[in-house]
């Protein structure tokens, strides 16, 4: 999981780098600090590309690393073209933005949703509010399109000056070596090391490369034994830069798939449109959700405490995008210092059982309140998706008027002091609206398709496909059962947040099963089974227990998992802890009636071995099954009103008979 994401976090900052610029630097000099040598050749890349007119580049992203927890030599492509009359199409792995000088399309691929607007003034702005992720400020191409080019450059770099000259691939390019603007640019560190190639003949970019090495290896040193990295670096390489070359009509024109869907509003900032402002979401407009939360330092913090005032709800995951959190802290206490005497409360929530590497990793007592909430009971009210991190506005009244996704950026703090100036003045923000229930399933639908991860499976005879029913289910961690009980055969099961759903074929919910508390563990594995417990129906529901170390990432590893059985009105009947083996936990539960008598076994597989519990969690059997199961099924195929449990191997799939 811990990888997972930081790799797609250092995608999104890839695709950031730019190719080039239009203009000369900016009268108030945004180059300073870097050589002169350095502006000469910066200018000279700015003069090319104002006399430009046509443009396009057949860009990669590599990322190239050699760590313990899995080597990598991945590329994704992006691909620029760019005409006179502001004529452009850039596609990335997760959006195609195309112009035909007028109107603006921005496609999401994996959502499979587009927008049509009227191009602005200021283009490259308008590109960022949907490319520019996670706080980022610039795409590849924007800086061909901006009219303060100096300035948008500097915003990445900073410090740069010419070391000398190298080959790539046939062309001879000046390579010049800085950092990366760290107060601009989230994931990134104020020493982290960054080299830029510039093409001799003509100063355009070549080859961008970013040396996370070191910033990995410190946060290295805080994760599980046997996790290292020597190497890790991101890459942006222009392999085909073409320049007043007659660009054939196929590399600009775009017309959105006949299977997507127009919309006027992408949810989500995370995935692009919006902007760092406020984001309407589906709490927006409602009364805020009341919480009472152990502070750092022994007291407690509650938000009905906050009541006449304005509250800035930030929630952080220490650690997490290589010392972001304290960085965002670190722009709060700003925040909090400048709008003290305004009736502004700033609340940093704090998703782990301490925060004392936060605030050792701040340097000083922070001047904001730190209330923890270690099983991220309160932010699960605020954010669906359980690894979400981000803030939430809430007005005098206790009325949420908005939400900001993930890191506090510099453009980030600078929406945020904008909203609350207009909330001072008596102004309700555009972002709380009520969200009506078609425009909350649209942002669900968006949401859910845009965090597939690129380059998955297409989808096979998608043309005989067509929808029967669909129900809508909260976001986050959801666990699905096919069933497997004999409450009704054709019953489809789905845990949604604190209840079970039995979905008819019909997609009618024909009952509804309340279940306790989600796990603590806020990557946490959850699955469930709905069975006879004894003479009753009820559930079993397994979750994980979050250990007390917290990993990079915000990763905790799980020390235990518990299964916890309720019956049909969510009163526990009985709970079984079992500890982590080796890191492994229990994993495919399963409920039915394998011994012929009264109630349903529970069957999963745990520490190499298959276990079945009676009815009241006593152990009945463990049967040792060598390798490691993919999946274990119990079947009800009438025989002697016994299931049958099948245990499916790296290479068998294996019968078990249970003997009275």
């Amino acid at each position: 999981m811990f990888r997972t994401r930081q790799i797609a976090l250092l995608l999104t900052f890839s695709v950031t780098v730019s190719a080039a610029g239009q203009e000369t630097e900016e009268r108030d000099n945004p180059l300073e600090g870097y050589s002169q040598r350095a502006i000469s050749l910066l200018k000279r890349t700015f003069e090319t590309f104002r006399e430009l007119k046509s443009y396009s580049d057949d860009g990669i992203v590599e990322m190239k690393t050699d760590a313990a927890f899995g080597g990598m030599n991945e590329g994704q492509k992006i691909t620029f073209a760019m005409a006179g009359g502001r004529r452009f199409r850039l596609d990335t792995p997760t959006h195609t933005v195309a112009s035909d000088g007028r109107e603006l399309t921005v496609y999401m691929k994996n959502a499979q949703r587009y927008q049509v607007k009227p191009i602005e003034e200021d283009v490259a702005k308008q590109i960022e509010e949907y490319l520019g992720l996670a706080g980022m400020n610039i795409a590849v191409g924007q800086i061909m399109l901006s009219p303060k080019p100096a300035k948008l450059f500097t915003s990445i770099f900073k410090e740069l000056d010419v070391t000398g000259s190298e080959r790539v691939g046939e062309d001879d390019c000046a390579v010049l070596e800085g950092k990366m603007n760290a107060s601009e640019i989230p994931m990134v560190t104020s020493d982290t090391p960054a080299r830029v190639y510039l093409r001799k003949r003509d100063g355009l970019i070549r080859r961008v490369e970013i040396d996370l090495s070191e910033m990995m290896k410190k946060q290295m040193e805080r994760a599980p034994s046997g996790m290292s990295v020597s190497e890790f670096k991101v890459v942006y390489d222009v392999r085909d830069i073409r320049v007043n070359e007659p660009l054939e009509e196929s590399r600009l024109a775009f017309s959105p798939p006949s299977s997507a869907k127009k919309v006027e509003k992408f949810y989500g900032g995370m995935m692009g449109g919006g902007g760092p402002g406020a984001q309407q979401f589906e709490l927006s407009g409602h009364d805020a959700p009341a919480f009472d939360l152990p502070a750092h330092g022994g007291d407690r913090v509650a938000l009905g405490d906050y009541r006449g005032h304005i509250v800035l709800l930030h929630f952080g995951v220490g650690g997490f995008g290589f010392q972001q959190s304290d960085r965002s802290l670190e722009k709060l206490e700003e925040i909090q210092r400048d709008y003290a005497d305004k009736g502004v409360h700033v609340i940093y929530v704090h998703t782990g059982s301490n925060a004392d590497k936060l605030i050792e990793d701040l340097g000083h007592d922070p001047g904001v309140v730190v209330a923890l909430d270690p099983d991220r009971a309160t932010a699960g009210e605020y954010f669906e998706e359980q690894w979400s991190f981000g803030a939430v506005l809430i007005d005098k009244e206790g009325v949420v008027q908005g939400r900001y996704a993930g890191f506090i950026t510099d453009p980030t703090a600078k929406a945020m002091r904008s909203d609350l100036d207009k909330l001072l003045g008596g102004e309700t923000l555009p972002s709380a609206k009520k969200m009506t229930a078609e425009e909350i399933d649209e942002a669900f639908e968006q949401r859910t398709g845009a965090f597939t991860m690129p380059g998955g499976a297409e989808p096979v005879n998608e043309d005989r496909l067509k929808e029967t029913w669909s129900v809508r289910a909260s976001g986050g961690n959801i666990a699905f059962s096919s069933g497997g009980s004999k409450y009704d055969d054709r019953v489809f099961w789905v845990r949604d947040k604190d209840r079970v759903l039995g979905i008819s074929p019909a997609g009618e919910t024909l009952i509804e099963l309340p279940i306790q508390k989600a796990t603590a563990d806020m990557f946490g594995q959850e699955t469930f089974a709905v069975g006879k417990l004894g003479s009753n129906w009820g559930v079993v529901y397994m979750s994980t227990i979050a250990g007390d170390e917290q990993q990079p990432g915000g990763w905790r590893p799980p020390k235990a998992a518990v299964l916890t059985a309720t019956d049909a009105e969510g009163h526990e009947l009985w709970k079984v802890e079992l500890k982590a083996e080796n890191m492994q936990l229990p994993q495919h539960l399963a409920l039915g009636n394998v011994d012929g008598r009264p109630g349903d076994e529970v069957v999963f597989f745990h520490g190499g071995a298959v276990c079945v519990l009676d009815s009241k969690g006593e152990v009945l059997v463990r049967k040792p099954c060598p390798g490691w199961a993919s999946w274990v099924i119990v079947a009800d195929r009438d025989r002697d009103d016994r299931a049958e449990i099948y245990v499916r191997s790296q290479y068998k799939l294996t019968r078990l008979d249970y003997e009275r």
